[in-house]
């Protein structure tokens, strides 16, 4: 395994938890997304299951706490879209899947792009 990219995903859960528990949700969400794209590059599906998780956590955690924070639900639905942390958990879990599937086949799954002459 990457030893680097692994030290990159463990930043990333350290940098996530630093912000979270200092309020910088913005910081959070980049760090859960800066998190999950290594896990992707390690086909770690754990730590996606971790990032979904966290993310709902934090989306949960907004909307109770600080329902005018501009990334909770309602704030969002205000504007016609998703939270972002809801978008994340979505991706996360999308993540997840596909790493899940490539394993059970044996082999990474060709890009649709891929398939068309």
């Amino acid at each position: 395994m990457d030893q680097a990219l692994i030290a990159l995903r463990d930043a990333g859960f350290k940098l996530f938890a630093d912000a979270r528990d200092a309020g910088q949700w913005e910081v959070a969400y980049h760090a859960l997304c800066a998190t999950l794209h290594a896990a992707e590059s390690l086909e770690d599906e754990h730590a996606c299951t971790f990032v979904e998780m966290r993310a709902k956590e934090c989306r949960d955690w907004i909307d109770l706490h600080a329902p005018e924070h501009k990334h909770s639900t309602r704030s969002a639905q205000s504007r016609g879209h998703e939270g972002i942390f809801r978008q994340l958990t979505i991706t996360a879990e999308s993540a997840r899947l596909r790493i899940e599937l490539q394993k059970r086949h044996g082999r990474p799954m060709a890009p649709l792009a891929a398939t068309k002459s």
